[in-house]
């Protein structure tokens, strides 16, 4: 087996509810550190529908988190807790995984019923898709038990079921599309998989999605009534943003990313809106992504249009890819599959890694071409 001591693969989570009668309601799952603003993924149902969620760290210490962005379709979600974990695990560059290759399965079963602490388990890499050809999955022989199982695995994937497993690809596709930031390092150590797991360990953690009538992300910001005017017009920040500052737009983009690391996001988008006043692209796609994600203000896929068009013409690769999956789902627009195909070419052919995947599938099959 093969592993940098930076790259412990990928452990992610999978859920289902609780075993107990009287949290019923509750869902407990797994997840994995992934950056250094506290950013923890995850599966999309196990986060579903939540009141609240708690994030148990390796060294038993909680706290509550809160929802960034999930995709249902993909099964993946990003939360965030205040402070991070001391480890944070990176995906796997270099080699591919191939048939045979060893899986080591890291998480937290039946919670209550087994013990509290991690488990591990080993298997082998079965197959290179899942059901039906699925290429966005493995198939694994590592046993996963029900309500647990991050399948932290040095070859940085994130299991799915008993059975099958989500490719690393899928889910830096996920992440590279909403910006999120993560660490990436190539696996050559040998290790055995009691060494894997030592150092897998302290970026695994247990969630607690605690279930209600009304779920809402715990500790993001209220959503401010949803833009019309299009995108050239001021956007009025409420009066507790930062007043209009001078400076270049790559320092107020800057300023953005820290508030919005924060998620202090009123006051990131009035930092975004002002680099984007100034022709900043990368700040035009992150105002695109907060409408689109109901981060700061309202959902409202129209408007992200319009901000992803602006940035995606003045070359921006990442809103080009996010003009494209748009286009893909019909969000703002009317479905278009062919819209969709060229601006994923063009993101392609600039050179957007995650581009290439949605090129080969359809966006995950929501287009055939």
């Amino acid at each position: 087996m093969r592993m940098a001591v930076t790259a412990i693969a990928v452990p992610l989570a999978t859920l289902g509810p609780s075993i107990s009668a009287a949290r019923a309601a509750d869902a407990l799952g797994s997840g994995v550190a992934i950056g250094s603003h506290g950013e923890i993924l995850t599966n999309s149902h196990v986060v579903e529908n939540c009141a609240k969620i708690t994030v148990q760290l390796s060294s038993n210490n909680s706290q509550t988190a809160a929802l960034v962005v999930r995709d249902q379709k993909n099964d993946l979600a990003v939360i965030q807790i205040d402070t991070a974990p001391a480890s944070v695990a990176a995906f796997r560059d270099g080699t591919s995984v191939r048939a045979g290759d060893t899986v080591i399965a890291l998480g937290y079963p039946l919670s209550g019923l087994l013990a509290s602490s991690v488990s591990l388990s080993v298997g082998n890499v079965s197959a290179l898709a899942g059901l039906g050809d699925d290429q966005r999955y493995l198939q694994i022989s590592a046993p996963v038990q029900p309500n647990a199982a991050n399948v932290a695995r040095f070859t940085g994937d994130i299991p799915q079921n008993v059975n099958f497993a989500i490719k690393a690809e899928v889910a830096r596709a996920f992440l590279d599309s909403k910006g999120i930031a993560y660490r990436t390092a190539r696996s050559e150590q040998q290790l055995s998989p009691a060494d894997v797991g030592d150092i897998a360990r302290p970026s695994t953690v247990s969630i607690r999605c605690q279930r209600g009538k009304s779920a809402n992300a715990i500790g993001a910001a209220p959503p401010l009534p949803a833009e019309r005017a299009p995108p050239s017009d001021k956007w009025l920040p409420p009066s507790n943003s930062p007043q209009p500052s001078v400076g270049n737009a790559q320092q107020l983009f800057k300023k953005g990313e820290a508030a919005f690391a924060a998620r202090e996001f009123a006051a990131a988008l009035q930092w975004f809106r002002q680099a984007a006043d100034k022709r900043d692209s990368d700040a035009m796609n992150k105002i695109g992504i907060m409408y689109a994600m109901g981060q700061g203000v309202g959902v409202d896929y129209a408007i992200a249009m319009g901000w992803f068009r602006q940035a995606a013409d003045m070359g921006n690769t990442y809103a080009m890819g996010n003009v494209g999956e748009l286009y893909a789902k019909g969000d703002g627009v009317s479905k278009d599959c062919g819209a969709a195909r060229q601006w994923i070419a063009k993101a392609a052919a600039a050179g957007l890694a995650y581009a290439k995947q949605y090129l080969r599938s359809g966006f995950d099959g929501l287009c055939q071409w």
